[in-house]
Formats: C-alpha cells, sequence, structure tokens
C-alpha cells in the first residue's frame, strides 16, 4: 500500500482540509477493525487543534448511528459509502492512493459520489457532496442494483429461493 508516515502525512492534508471547509466542523474518524494506529490519528486531531474524535467501535448499530447521524460521509473508496447510501447519507470518496489502489473500484466507478484525489481541493469536493443533487439518482440506482429492495425481508428473499430451486430439482427428477 504506502509507507505509515507517508498515509498519516496525507490524512493531516484531508483533515486540514476539511477543517478549511468548515473550522468548527466535529470530525469522527471510524476506524476500520483491523486498524492499529488509533493513537496517531489521536496525535494528528489533538495538533489540529479541532474538535473530532476517533473510534474504534465494532458494534454494528453503533456504526450505523455513526452513518445516520454524519453530516457527510468520507471514505477511500470502502464499502462503507454503499452503507451510507442506504442510509441516504451524502458521501465524498478520495482517492488517498497514487497507484496499485487497494479500495473498492466499484464504488468509485459508479458516479454516486464524487471522487478526488487526495491532493486535490477537497473542501470544494465537499461543498459539492453537500449541495449536489446529482449523485442522489446514481447512489438510488447503485443501490438497487447491489442491495435490491432495502426492506429487512431478504433472508425471506433467500429462503424462499432455496425452497424454490429444491421444489424445481425434485421436478426434474420425476
Amino acid at each position: 500500500f504506502m509507507e505509515k508516515e507517508l498515509y498519516f502525512q496525507r490524512i493531516e492534508k484531508i483533515l486540514k482540509d476539511i477543517y478549511t471547509w468548515d473550522h468548527q466542523a466535529a470530525v469522527t474518524i471510524k476506524l476500520h477493525p483491523r486498524e492499529k494506529n488509533k493513537v496517531e490519528y489521536e496525535r494528528i486531531l489533538a495538533s489540529s487543534g479541532k474538535s473530532g474524535i476517533v473510534t474504534d467501535e465494532v458494534d454494528r448499530t453503533k456504526h450505523f448511528t455513526l452513518i445516520k447521524n454524519c453530516d457527510l460521509l468520507i471514505t477511500f473508496g470502502s464499502t462503507v459509502a454503499l452503507e451510507g447510501m442506504i442510509l441516504q447519507r451524502p458521501a465524498l470518496t478520495i482517492e488517498l492512493f497514487d497507484e496499485n489502489n487497494p479500495t473498492n473500484k466499484l464504488i468509485i466507478g459508479s458516479g454516486a459520489s464524487p471522487v478526488i484525489k487526495y491532493d486535490q481541493d477537497i473542501a470544494s469536493a465537499i461543498r459539492t457532496s453537500l449541495n449536489s443533487l446529482d449523485y442522489q439518482p446514481k447512489a438510488k440506482k447503485l443501490v438497487q442494483e447491489l442491495c435490491c429492495k432495502i426492506d429487512g425481508k431478504a433472508s425471506q428473499r433467500i429462503v424462499d429461493f432455496i425452497y424454490k430451486e429444491i421444489e424445481n430439482k425434485e421436478k426434474m427428477k420425476k
């Protein structure tokens, strides 16, 4: 991927850009469950002198509450953006890597959120994400394509499909 020092230089630049957009922004950094550098994120936030928290919370209810309550969900190409789109939250995707990007190309290539390189004008991209209605139909389309219906009945549809397949196989045997 990239060296730790370079990675955190980019994180620091992104945070500065967020605070350029709104110097009073309340930033919550939700770490990936495998992330091991919580202290480094906390150090960067503290050195900025701005408000923010770093959480490594893995409880799914709290995770979705964070997403539901955010004004803007910023990811680096994670499928968390899809979770935000399901909850109808605006998203911004920042391409953090120069080459061999290991993140999810599906979100980046969907057009469902603005995509910007880490070294570009992130403050402007934030304004676009929050104010443009262009991305909502694309986000809705992506959710529909990837998740079908969001009605809490996915398990039932799977069970019904399995039973139907079993019935079809039984009919074919006769």
